[in-house]
């Protein structure tokens, strides 16, 4: 104001500069704000990342020494901003049970409750402390602590409006990330079962193409099989025929089967039967080829 007002000083002049310095504050505070929570919501984040993302936008948002977020159902129940706050994991609980419990909405805890919290003797208590619960559905989530140490300022009803502002884009953001991860995990269900109805489709029609191949292939086996089984047993008989002939009896024996079974025509039949055979197996070997 001193730089930019003509001497002597005019206060309408002076006021109206505070005023515009004034909204040039405000204004930076709300696009600070607005591109904090768009890092929250942007995309798909890994769930530890974003926690340690939050407590970062809030300690540099509302230009605190230290934050903290405490998760119900996280792996990690209490994250903290870095460098750290000398106070223990036991601080921040005993904090949360004096303060936050049951409580809907923000609370600027008061130096009385700060000391009260100490657990060890190496616990020093800040100079002024915000909580906010996160509340999902009625239900708290965990909560988001902002610390200012000593020789900082108190917090201001402009920085617990922005708290709450942030802290509820916070829920919504743990929220969603909640559901993408659960989202995820029913496509990865659904992807293995769709692979699993694959694999068993593909079994099912190999059964049914092997299947088919059995039935295609059982029929010119049992033509093949027939067939040798006439010429083994044809053979069979000639052989035994052959090694009596030798007498006269079996001589006659011969003779008499020879004219019986048809005489030249049974050598016509041995030949018709060892070709049916031949055909058979050519057919078989067409049908392994074709697959």
């Amino acid at each position: 104001a001193y730089d930019y007002l003509q001497k002597p000083f005019e206060l309408s002049h002076l006021q109206a500069l505070l005023r515009r310095a004034l909204d040039h504050r405000r204004l930076q505070g709300a696009v600070a704000l607005y591109d904090a929570c768009q890092e929250l919501m942007e995309g798909q984040q890994d769930g530890a990342l974003l926690t340690r993302r939050a407590v970062k936008q809030a300690r540099d948002l509302l230009s605190c020494q230290h934050a903290a977020l405490w998760l119900s159902r996280w792996p990690t129940r209490l994250i903290h901003s870095q460098p750290q706050l000398p106070l223990s994991d036991a601080y921040f609980h005993a904090l949360l049970e004096l303060s936050w419990r049951g409580v809907e909405g923000p609370v600027d805890v008061d130096p009385a409750r700060l000391r009260a919290a100490c657990r060890r003797p190496d616990d020093t208590p800040p100079r002024a402390a915000l909580v906010y619960p996160l509340i999902r559905d009625k239900e708290h989530i965990g909560a988001l602590i902002l610390m200012r140490g000593r020789g900082e300022e108190d917090f201001t009803l402009a920085d617990q409006e922005i708290g709450l502002l942030f802290s509820g884009q916070l829920a919504l953001a743990l929220q969603n990330n909640e559901l993408v991860e659960q989202l995820q995990e029913r496509l990865d269900a659904l992807e293995d079962a769709q692979s699993r109805l694959a694999t068993s489709e593909r079994l099912a029609a190999i059964g049914q193409i092997a299947a088919s191949v059995a039935h295609e292939v059982n029929n010119p086996a049992a033509y093949v099989l027939a067939n040798l089984s006439f010429l083994e047993s044809s053979l069979h008989q000639i052989r035994v025929l052959a090694t009596e002939s030798q007498t006269e009896e079996g001589l006659q024996a011969l003779k008499k089967w020879w004219e019986e079974a048809g005489g030249v025509e049974f050598l016509t039949d041995l030949q018709g039967a060892a070709s049916d055979a031949h055909d058979g197996a050519l057919r078989i070997k067409d049908i392994v080829r074709d697959m």
